[in-house]
């Protein structure tokens, strides 16, 4: 998974450094169809996996 971002969106709020600050962040979001729940994006930090939920103004899901 990559975590991009425009520089403008960087200049006013910092770039997220540990994957946990992009709940701080406006991001794009996944809907997931059935449950209607957002997708929770996966990473691994020092061997150890977990999930990242985040919400923002744009959200598509395999419908959109």
């Amino acid at each position: 998974m990559s975590v991009v971002g425009a520089p403008s969106c960087f200049e006013s709020h910092p770039a997220p450094k540990p994957p946990r600050e992009l709940a701080e962040h406006r991001c794009i979001g996944y809907r997931l169809d059935k449950s209607g729940r957002f997708y929770a994006r996966d990473f691994e930090e020092q061997g150890r996996r977990f999930e990242v939920c985040v919400e923002g103004p744009l959200v598509f899901n395999n419908r959109s």
